[in-house]
């Protein structure tokens, strides 16, 4: 009788478990998102790297971790930049670009980091 009531005790602490843990779960879906200067994303622990090119053309890239939208002299490079989960495998589609704000939307639920790539302007002076 006590392995029975130890049993069902488990259980019912297993299913408190799960219930709340699904609360979370849909609790996170709903919030509202955080714009980051120019980027806009639901999950706070996303860390967002920025890759700067050093020399135009050259695909030499300075890594930045400030969130800070790269001076003018830059522009974003939809197509190199990208996101990766967990298992640090690419997510597909996980950033879009908003051209005419200048935005980019985090689309991934799973992301754990995103490289955002800037390259610099065609008409800028190279600063070394």
């Amino acid at each position: 009788m006590k392995g029975r009531n130890f049993l069902i005790a488990i259980l019912m602490v297993v299913e408190a478990c799960s219930l709340f843990l699904m609360y979370k779960s849909s609790n996170n879906k709903n919030a509202e998102p955080v714009v980051l200067e120019n980027v806009v994303y639901n999950d706070s622990s996303i860390k967002f790297v920025y890759m700067l090119e050093q020399n135009r053309g050259m695909e030499d890239y300075l890594k930045s971790y400030v969130n800070n939208w790269p001076s003018d002299i830059y522009q974003y490079d939809e197509f190199k930049s990208n996101c990766l989960n967990y298992d640090n495998e690419k997510i597909a589609d996980a950033l879009s670009y908003n051209l005419e704000n200048n935005l980019v939307i985090l689309n991934s639920n799973i992301a754990k980091i995103c490289y955002l790539y800037f390259n610099k302007k065609e008409n800028t002076n190279q600063l070394d």
